[in-house]
């Protein structure tokens, strides 16, 4: 293969990039203008929005990255405002139960981590720990924190 010089060969490529006009349909002042969505936003969320929440979820699950964690909660939380900006409390529920089922599968793992050390350890009682309500413990119990 013969060597050829790379700015002979994309010369004709970035000459063409000048002959380009203006896109004709973007705003002047597009950075400054507020729209309200509409319809077709609203469908192009509901055809997104659950591939994107289920990858959001994986990230925010999986990651061992803080800053991409916090990115992960951020794409959740702004997902879950859209929802109610388009009223779509279904897709709202499915969002904040996710988020539970994890803050139960944390909570349920801490608990289990605290009294097992606390119980190896001379120092720690189970008399530490504040007992949890009877209220959550029958919540508990019948399964309704489960994760989705």
């Amino acid at each position: 293969m013969e060597n050829v010089d790379s700015d002979v060969q994309f010369d004709g490529f970035l000459s063409k990039a000048s002959d380009v006009a203006a896109p004709f349909f973007t705003a002047a002042n597009s950075t400054r203008e507020i729209t309200m969505a509409g319809i077709h936003e609203r469908d192009m969320f509901l055809s997104l929005s659950s591939a994107a929440v289920q990858a959001m979820a994986g990230v925010f699950v999986e990651s061992w990255d803080d800053a991409l964690v916090i990115k992960a909660l951020d794409g959740l939380y702004n997902a879950s405002r859209i929802c109610l900006y388009f009223k779509l409390y279904d897709q709202f529920n499915e969002i904040l139960s996710l988020l539970l089922g994890y803050a139960h599968d944390y909570v349920t793992s801490v608990t289990a981590l605290l009294l097992s050390e606390s119980l190896n350890d001379s120092d720690f009682s189970t008399e530490d720990f504040p007992p949890i309500s009877n209220y959550f413990l029958a919540k508990l119990e019948s399964g309704q924190f489960k994760n989705p």
